[in-house]
């Protein structure tokens, strides 16, 4: 699995647990995570971010060895922004 089909599964895998989740802040939580794991996907595939993993058997999770320009920070509405707190 390529890392941007990686990040692509996590992204729904996420979002059909958060489906079952019934606190609606959870559910919101949950789907900001989603949103996240997407927002890494466009960025591998735009060549933004560069990951690396490390070798088999070590760990299977990738890190971050650089972003090549910064992109734009995420933005939230003023009701996601207030339930955060």
């Amino acid at each position: 699995m390529s890392l941007l089909d990686y990040w692509r599964f996590r992204a729904e895998e996420m979002r059909t647990i958060a489906d079952e989740v019934k606190d609606a802040k959870t559910k919101l939580i949950m789907g900001r995570v989603a949103e996240d794991y997407e927002r890494i996907a466009k960025l591998l595939e735009n060549g933004t971010l560069k990951l690396q993993t490390t070798p088999l058997g070590q760990t299977d999770q990738p890190k971050v060895v650089g972003v090549v320009s910064k992109a734009a920070p995420p933005t939230y509405s003023a009701e996601d922004r207030n339930s955060r707190g």
